[in-house]
């Protein structure tokens, strides 16, 4: 594969076809890491709001409540929409690895 791809020539810019590629599989790597970095960060913030949050809440659902008191429309709406950002937050912190700090802890010192 590669002696075909080098038997393509090279760009205008004179870099070969193998290089471009190469370059494009790591901007693609790149921007995989920033986005699982962003996705760590988010975890770990939302498993740092949870401690905030009562246990009691998370069995809680406010859309009954709001039922029970006769809240209709677009309130009740927007209880629904909460109950289901707790719910998410609850189930987001148990996934959230601080895979950063891991990372770090596990290559510190190979560069010495």
């Amino acid at each position: 594969m590669s002696r075909n791809i080098r038997r393509l020539g090279t760009t205008k810019g004179g870099i070969s076809y193998l290089d471009k590629f190469r370059q494009l599989v790591t901007q693609i790597g790149n921007a995989l890491g920033y986005v699982r970095m962003i996705r760590s960060a988010s975890l770990k913030d939302n498993a740092n709001l949870v401690k905030y949050i009562p246990q009691f809440v998370e069995d809680l659902k406010f859309e009954n409540v709001a039922n029970e008191l006769g809240i209709r429309e677009e309130t009740l709406e927007s209880v629904k929409l909460f109950d289901m950002c707790i719910k998410n937050l609850f189930k987001q912190s148990d996934d959230a690895g601080d895979y950063l700090r891991m990372i770090v802890k596990n290559f510190d010192g190979i560069a010495d």
